[in-house]
């Protein structure tokens, strides 16, 4: 899935390791999960830390950034 969320993860650090699944290139612990409605969820040693419905970049950028991640 390729859209303004996955590609600033890319270009920020992140690998796509599946389909709609984000791992953390310096933590590979930490992934990201998106479904087809822009929900993300995050989990850190596969345990889910939190999720937030995106309806822009400023609210990936603020997701990171809350959690840590940026």
């Amino acid at each position: 899935m390729k859209n303004s969320f996955t590609e600033y993860l890319i270009k920020n650090g992140w690998i796509e390791v599946s389909f709609l699944t984000y791992q953390f290139q310096e933590n590979k612990s930490v992934e990201l999960f998106f479904d087809t409605s822009n929900q993300i969820e995050l989990y850190i040693n596969k345990k889910r830390i939190s999720g937030k419905y995106l309806k822009s970049i400023e609210d990936l950028v603020s997701f990171l950034s809350d959690n840590k991640l940026i």
